[in-house]
């Protein structure tokens, strides 16, 4: 599955990958200046990461599973060192910043452990 899921990255961004052998983005050089607000920069460094951690399991023919989507999360939300997080425990949506329309109403938090395990079953 997990392989799946690099092969439509790579389709997709011709620029991220070059087979399995995952390149910075020139933009994205570890060495260029990246100005924004630092939780932004924060923000995008951990996306990084977590796309090379899911590429590095791909490598490893990791079966998904409901730990492997927690500590991708926890990558994503708190960075390289953080420990798989929890499933929500409330309701969240997002909205238009400049509006305040409803863009995306996810399920209930009660309903969210066992879509997840559907996901990966």
């Amino acid at each position: 599955m997990l392989a799946t899921a690099i092969s439509k990255v790579e389709k997709d961004c011709p620029f991220i990958c070059d087979g399995w052998q995952v390149k910075r983005p020139r933009q994205a050089d570890e060495h260029a200046e990246i100005s924004g607000r630092e939780r932004d920069v924060s923000e995008v460094r951990n996306y990084w990461n977590a796309l090379l951690r899911v590429v590095e399991w791909a490598r490893k023919k990791k079966p998904l599973s409901e730990d492997l989507i927690k500590r991708l999360h926890a990558l994503v939300e708190r960075g390289p060192r953080a420990k798989p997080t929890a499933y929500r425990d409330g309701q969240n949506a997002i909205k238009n910043s400049a509006t305040g329309a409803l863009i995306y109403l996810p399920p209930e938090a009660k309903d969210i452990p066992d879509l997840m395990a559907s996901l990966v079953d």
